[in-house]
């Protein structure tokens, strides 16, 4: 299953999370939740540099802000990535919104 970055959209795979030397699955994942793919980098570099700057996601957006807005949501309201809504999932909702009113 895929998580996607709040800042730019980018998929990727949330057993990922498992996979950060030294740092829990829980970790990881508040990790991504505040700072997207940066937070990939942070995890890889802080193994050899313990006081690495924490960065946000610094790649384009693959994604319009509309839809980075609701990626971001959608991991606002649960901590468990496996209930992270992705990008057609997203759509699929709006669209039975649409539908319904």
């Amino acid at each position: 299953m895929d998580i996607h970055c709040r800042h730019c959209g980018e998929p990727w795979d949330h057993d990922e999370l498992h996979d950060m030397e030294g740092h829990t699955y829980k970790q990881a994942a508040v990790a991504f939740r505040s700072y997207g793919c940066g937070a990939f980098v942070r995890f890889l570099n802080s193994v050899n540099s313990p006081s690495v700057v924490k960065e946000t996601c610094q790649y384009s957006p693959i994604y319009p802000p509309e839809m980075l807005e609701l990626i971001g949501q959608s991991q606002d309201m649960s901590p468990y990535p496996d209930e992270w809504s992705s990008p057609d999932e997203i759509e699929i909702m709006l669209q039975a919104a649409e539908e319904m009113f």
